[in-house]
């Protein structure tokens, strides 16, 4: 726990040195988050999440605090009435796991910061309201909460992690009740569509030595920093579906070939028997070959 609080109170207070908590970033990138649920099981299958508005974190649009960056993430995420879906897929040639989970700040990670509203930011706070995710040697996967840059502390979650052939990746839901905790310190805040999350995302990136420590984020102007008033992104919460996961109905007037092999319909034996009442007529015998 001393660790843990030592380490995101040094990268804060840095943060603080380098940023004024004061000068509020105008043009966030803004994401929309759609509604959708999708299965906990650790694997990003095709059609569970929107693949169309993932976030790539990439040395294009990232900046390390430390280290360099030599991988890569795809972030994925929507919402519902039970709370905030993540998923990320993560492109390491080495993935070093926790023991459990009061230790993912210093193993392999993903992180997400959220500011509500911009409460925090407007606030004067630093730190913001730090999720960090992890795989954990036991097979599950491992979740702590820094509130504001303190000491941290485990929160129910429910998520699953998977490795594969070029990393790791995870998916998970913060239930809004690990959110709304807002309403503890004062601030006001209840997820409806509509409503906004400011976030950051960043990963951790530590090699089995420890001698190597990479940390990198979206990254707008070139800030590096923790504070909320510099957060990169606008999470705008939409009750739509994403159009990338939208089911289409067949239209109503559309015609179905029926397989060859398809016994004949009513209609269609209808027809046949027509036809073998007007040969009668004529006197054309019908019969088998010999």
């Amino acid at each position: 726990m001393k660790k843990i609080l030592a380490g995101v109170m040094s990268v804060s207070m840095l943060a603080a040195l380098a940023v004024s908590a004061s000068a509020l970033l105008a043009d966030r990138q803004d994401v929309t988050v759609y509604s959708n649920t999708p299965t906990l099981d650790g694997v990003i299958n095709v059609g569970e999440w929107d693949q169309e508005n993932a976030l790539d974190m990439t040395t294009d649009n990232s900046e390390p605090w430390a280290g360099e960056i030599n991988n890569a993430v795809y972030f994925y995420y929507s919402w519902d009435e039970t709370g905030l879906w993540l998923a990320a897929d993560v492109t390491d040639s080495d993935v070093v796991k926790a023991a459990d989970a009061s230790d993912v700040y210093n193993k392999d990670a993903f992180q997400i910061a959220l500011d509500p509203h911009g409460l925090l930011a407007d606030g004067g706070e630093t730190g913001g309201m730090f999720y960090t995710i992890a795989p954990l040697e036991d097979g599950s996967l491992g979740a702590f909460y820094h509130p504001y840059g303190l000491a941290g502390e485990e929160f129910n979650f429910q998520g699953a992690y998977s490795i594969t052939a070029n990393g790791w990746q995870f998916e998970m839901v913060i239930p809004w009740t690990s959110i709304e905790i807002l309403a503890d310190d004062g601030y006001e805040w209840h997820h409806a569509d509509g409503e906004y999350m400011n976030a950051l995302i960043c990963m951790l990136d530590r090699e089995e030595d420890g001698a190597t420590t990479n940390a990198y984020k979206v990254a707008i102007d070139g800030r590096v920093s923790f504070d909320p008033a510099d957060y990169p992104l606008k999470l705008n919460l939409s009750t739509y579906v994403a159009p990338s996961l939208e089911v289409e109905e067949p239209a109503a007037d559309e015609v179905v070939d029926a397989p060859a092999d398809e016994a004949p319909t009513t209609a269609d034996a209808g027809i046949v028997a027509a036809v073998a009442v007007m040969a009668a007529a004529a006197g054309v015998v019908l019969s088998k070959k010999h």
